[in-house]
């Protein structure tokens, strides 16, 4: 029998490391069929299911926000037009091209690295300081500078609004084909079978949907179910 050496052991031991970790990148695409408003060839529809009919009333989406027939939509006296091919979910996220699903509230993010403004779901990058009425400043690489001198700094699906306070992040937990998919850190991965991830707000989440939050309760997404949560939650900025 040949002994195991320490090379051996620390081998196997990396590789038991990564496998219970069994975070792998997912197709975002597999998020674009979310139900929502769009607006196609000039009129709004709403898609369930990947069905589309035609919005012939105002449509109330909850959390404020009102979608017209014309493709307004209303949210805390502000009003933003649609844009073709734009895409608003049902609980008022904007939904990307790439599938990724953004907070309707402008802001700043960022995204690899990269400072980008949000408005109306449209990124816009950002080549420049930002300096903001409460004195905050944001650099191009994400770094925020606060009056009194703390440095912080803007991960991946964090964001400040463009009055310079903190947006809280949500993080995205959906059942697609049977398969979880998870929006987290502005990014979307998948869990292996048999693994068990915990969010930033404390919820546990298991590959085959089951749910427990922090306070104990526990559930089971079905196909098609999202759960959406807090995020990784950004310093207080004085």
């Amino acid at each position: 029998m040949n002994p195991i050496t320490p090379i051996r052991l620390l081998i196997v031991g990396a590789l038991a490391f990564w496998a219970a970790l069994a975070l792998t990148s997912a197709s975002a695409q597999e998020l674009k069929n979310l139900d929502h408003v769009t607006l196609k060839g000039g009129e709004v529809f709403v898609v369930k299911k990947d069905v589309p009919e035609k919005l012939e009333t105002d449509f109330d989406l909850g959390a404020g926000l009102t979608v017209s027939t014309n493709g307004i939509v209303k949210a805390q006296g502000k009003e933003v037009e649609l844009k073709e091919g734009q895409k608003l979910t049902l609980d008022g996220f904007w939904l990307g091209d790439d599938g990724t699903l953004v907070p309707f509230q402008d802001h700043y993010t960022v995204r690899d690295g990269k400072l980008f403004l949000v408005k109306a779901g449209m990124f816009t990058s950002v080549d420049q300081e930002v300096v903001f009425k409460n004195g905050i400043r944001l650099k191009t690489d994400g770094t925020v500078n606060t009056r009194n001198g703390t440095v912080a700094r803007l991960q991946n699906g964090q964001a400040l609004t463009i009055d310079g306070e903190p947006l809280q992040s949500k993080d995205h937990i959906v059942m697609k084909d049977k398969k979880l998919l998870i929006q987290r850190d502005g990014g979307i991965v998948t869990i292996a079978p048999g693994v068990t991830m915990g969010m930033s707000d404390g919820t546990k989440v298991k590959s085959d949907g089951t749910i427990t939050t922090l306070s104990g309760q526990t559930f089971t997404l079905k196909d098609g179910d999202r759960l959406t949560v807090d995020g990784a939650a950004l310093p207080k900025l004085n």
